[in-house]
């Protein structure tokens, strides 16, 4: 999350820098890797947020983070994926996941 904050706040800085308007709110993109096991993650970060986190303040809105973890069979009771992309199907399942995600990243 921090790091989502950080890089929308860098966002505005360049904006500001080229005289452009600031962003209502901008959806930053993550990927965690868990060793060869990736979740996906879309944090909408608003002007307001980064507004109370400059301030130190608590926002009274809630900021709502997406997460996908790839729909592969579990490999223990815990319900971690720790298998990751070992097997070949998990893999199949994994690139399709990635191919889309690369689709919301805007250019």
């Amino acid at each position: 999350m921090a790091q989502a904050i950080a890089s929308a706040q860098l966002n505005t800085t360049m904006r500001a820098d080229r005289n452009l308007r600031p962003l209502r709110s901008q959806d930053i993109m993550g990927v965690a890797m868990v060793g060869s096991a990736p979740v996906f993650y879309k944090i909408r970060v608003t002007k307001a947020l980064l507004d109370h986190v400059a301030a130190g303040t608590y926002p009274p809105m809630p900021t709502i983070i997406q997460k996908l973890i790839p729909p592969v069979p579990l490999a223990n009771r815990s319900g971690y994926r720790t298998d990751g992309m070992v097997p070949l199907d998990n893999r199949r399942v994994v690139m399709r996941c990635f191919a889309a995600f690369k689709d919301l990243i805007p250019v």
